[in-house]
C-alpha cells in the first residue's frame, strides 16, 4: 500500500463516508425488489444514507454520497442515461437538504420531504428535455404527494440508522489503497476516446428532431448492443425510469393535441431508445476498472484549484470495494416494506464489518 495524504481521522471518517456510499448503493439496488403500486415512483431509500450524513452536519461527506450513490447507481445497475435522469434531481435535493440542516430546529422528517419534492422536480425538468415536451409536468401532483410521503419514509429510517452510528463507527486501520494507487490503475486509451464518442452521439441525438434520422441512429443503438452483447433486461432497466413517463404523456397528448401526438411520442421513443442503446453499449465494453481510474484521474488536477479530491476518491474506492461483496448480504427474494426498517442497520453493521476485514 501507499502513503496516503490524508490523516489516520480522515481517513477514519472518509472510511465512514464510503461505507454509507455503499449502503446507499445497496439501498438503491434493493428498491427493484420492493413492490410499489404506483408506476413510475420510487421511495428513494439511497437517500437515506445522505440522510445520515446530514444529521452529523457532515455537509461534504453528504455531497459525495450523494455523488457516488448517483454515479454507481447509474454505471453498474443501470447506464448513463438513468444517471443523467438522477443526478438533476439529487443535485437538487441535496442543495434544499443542505441548506435545511443547517437550521437547529429542523426535524430529519422534513429535511427529508423537502428533498423528496425537489428530487421530483428535477427529474421532471430533465424528463422534459429527453422527451421533449412539456406534457410531463401534468404529473407533477402525482409525484408531488407521492415524493411527501416518501420523504416522510426515508426521514424516519434515516433517523433510525443515525441513532444506530452512534454506536458505531469506521476504525482507520481498514485495509482500502492508497489515493495514488487508485490514480494510478491503468486506463485503456480506447475508453477515453469511446467516452467523447458516447457524448458526442447523444448531443447529435438532441439535436435532430427528424422521425427517420433517430429511427437510424436508434437502429445503430440496437447494432452496437447486439456486438457488445448486451442483454435485453439491462437495455429495459437503462429505459424504465422514462418508460412510464412515454405511456402517460402519450396518454395526455392524445387528449391536449391529438393531431400531433404521435409524431411527438415517436420523436421522444426513438431518440429515448437511441441513448439507451449507446449508454449500454459503452457500459457493456468499458470495464469498471477504467471508470473508476477515470474519475480518479479527473478528480487529481481540483487540486490545483484548491479543492481537495483524495476523500472521495478515497471513499469511492471503500464503495466500489464493496460492492462485489454485496451478494447475499440481504434476502431479496420475498423482501416486503416491512422489512426495510430492521434491514438498513443491519445491513449497515455488515457492511462496516466487510470493509475492516478487506
Amino acid at each position: 500500500m501507499g502513503s496516503n495524504a490524508l490523516s489516520p481521522v480522515e481517513i477514519q471518517r472518509w472510511t465512514r463516508i464510503g461505507v454509507l456510499a455503499a449502503l446507499a448503493i445497496l439501498l438503491g439496488y434493493l428498491e427493484a425488489f420492493l413492490p410499489i403500486p404506483i408506476p413510475g415512483v420510487k421511495l428513494g431509500l439511497a437517500n437515506i444514507a445522505v440522510l445520515a450524513a446530514l444529521a452529523n452536519h457532515d455537509i461534504s461527506g453528504a455531497f459525495c454520497i450523494s455523488l457516488i450513490k448517483v454515479l454507481v447507481l447509474g454505471l453498474l445497475f443501470g447506464s448513463p442515461l438513468t444517471l443523467a435522469y438522477s443526478a438533476a434531481g439529487t443535485l437538487l435535493a441535496f442543495c434544499g437538504m443542505a441548506i435545511l440542516s443547517l437550521l437547529p430546529s429542523m426535524h430529519l422528517v422534513m429535511v427529508s420531504v423537502v428533498g423528496a419534492i425537489l428530487h421530483e422536480i428535477g427529474q421532471l425538468f430533465v424528463a422534459q428535455a429527453m422527451l421533449g415536451t412539456t406534457a410531463v409536468w401534468y404529473l407533477a401532483p402525482v409525484l408531488l404527494v407521492a415524493g411527501c410521503v416518501t420523504g416522510a419514509i426515508c426521514g424516519v429510517l434515516a433517523g433510525r440508522l443515525d441513532d444506530s452510528l452512534a454506536n458505531k463507527d469506521a476504525t482507520a486501520a481498514v485495509a482500502t489503497a492508497s489515493v495514488s494507487e487508485v490514480s494510478a490503475r491503468p486506463l485503456r486509451r480506447s475508453s477515453a476516446w469511446l467516452l467523447i464518442c458516447l457524448i458526442a452521439f447523444v448531443v447529435v441525438i438532441f439535436r435532430v428532431d427528424d422521425v427517420r434520422v433517430l429511427g437510424a441512429l436508434a437502429a445503430l443503438g440496437l447494432v452496437l448492443c447486439a456486438l457488445t452483447r448486451v442483454h435485453p433486461k439491462r437495455l429495459l432497466r437503462s429505459m424504465a425510469p422514462l418508460l412510464a413517463l412515454v405511456v402517460v404523456t402519450l396518454a395526455i397528448q392524445l387528449v391536449v393535441s391529438p393531431q400531433t401526438a404521435l409524431e411527438q411520442t415517436a420523436r421522444s421513443s426513438l431518440r429515448l431508445l437511441s441513448v439507451a442503446t449507446a449508454c449500454a453499449a459503452f457500459m457493456a465494453y468499458v470495464p469498471t476498472s477504467d471508470l473508476t481510474a477515470l474519475v480518479a484521474r479527473l478528480a487529481t488536477p481540483l487540486k490545483r484549484l484548491g479543492i481537495q479530491s483524495d476523500g472521495f476518491v478515497l471513499a469511492l474506492d471503500v464503495a466500489l470495494r464493496l460492492v462485489p461483496t454485496m451478494e447475499g448480504l440481504i434476502e431479496l427474494q420475498g423482501l416486503q416494506l416491512r422489512d426495510v426498517p430492521q434491514l438498513i442497520p443491519r445491513a449497515y453493521e455488515r457492511l462496516l464489518a466487510r470493509v475492516s476485514e478487506r
